[in-house]
């Protein structure tokens, strides 16, 4: 006789089966299945039940579960400014070359305006002079530094 735990109980309507051996079940559970035999029922079609393997656990430390989000609160906004700083640059030349209508350009003149602001009184000034003279140099000379309108 097999242990309890590879026995499996069929009960079938006005009789009683004898227990069906594990290695009888079907895909759902542990062993083979017969040909031709359902998922977890045994021989005589009744109602059976099987022993399922447990299913691995996975645990997820505490501080792999916040991690990614404080990253996220941290990083993304960071390169949104970044790029909102470094799109400065490409948007001066277009708008040098006039391919902006004159609405537009004082929509971006409001939308850049902090970076103006940031230009003229904060240290800032000379990183972006220079970043500004690679895009647009006759306004901005190789120090970073404006070049007087009366020259262009």
């Amino acid at each position: 006789m097999l242990p309890l735990a590879a026995h499996v109980l069929t009960i079938s309507p006005g009789s009683r089966a004898p227990p069906v051996p594990l290695h009888n079940r079907g895909p759902g559970c542990r062993g083979k299945a017969e040909p031709g035999q359902d998922s977890c029922r045994g021989p005589n079609e009744g109602v059976s039940s099987c022993v399922m393997e447990k299913p691995a656990e996975t645990t997820t430390t505490a501080k792999e579960k916040q991690s990614i989000p404080w990253m996220s609160f941290v990083v993304w906004p960071f390169v949104i400014l970044v790029l909102y700083a470094l799109s400065v640059g490409p948007i001066m030349l277009v708008m040098d070359k006039g391919t902006i209508s004159f609405g537009a350009g004082a929509f971006l003149k409001k939308f850049y305006g902090p970076l103006e602001w940031a230009y003229d009184k904060t240290p800032l000034h000379k990183p972006l002079g220079l970043y500004l003279h690679l895009w647009e140099p006759k306004w901005f000379d190789k120090k970073g530094e404006p070049i007087p309108l009366s020259i262009h």
